[in-house]
């Protein structure tokens, strides 16, 4: 159900950056608590943030800002044009 699956990613904090002319596309979803440290969280190649959905609450939970960036070319990033980018 794709609605549902947008539904769940929806919930989150997302944005896009330019990194090197490439816009890339991250979730950034802040703790409530005013000690939390960022926590930057990747996928592997060929990962997606959505393997993350269902820890990224419990993490704020626990006192972490978390930053979870899709990888160049997939999900909502952008896809080099070269190699070695």
């Amino acid at each position: 159900d794709w609605r549902a699956r947008e539904a769940a990613l929806n919930r989150f904090d997302q944005f896009t950056t330019d990194i090197d002319g490439l816009p890339i596309h991250f979730i950034h979803q802040r703790s409530a608590r005013a000690d939390a440290f960022p926590l930057i969280i990747t996928p592997g190649w060929p990962g997606s943030i959505v393997e993350f959905a269902k820890v990224i609450e419990p993490l704020n939970d626990a006192g972490f800002h978390v930053v979870c960036p899709s990888l160049p070319g997939y999900g909502f990033s952008g896809k080099p044009t070269g190699t070695g980018w």
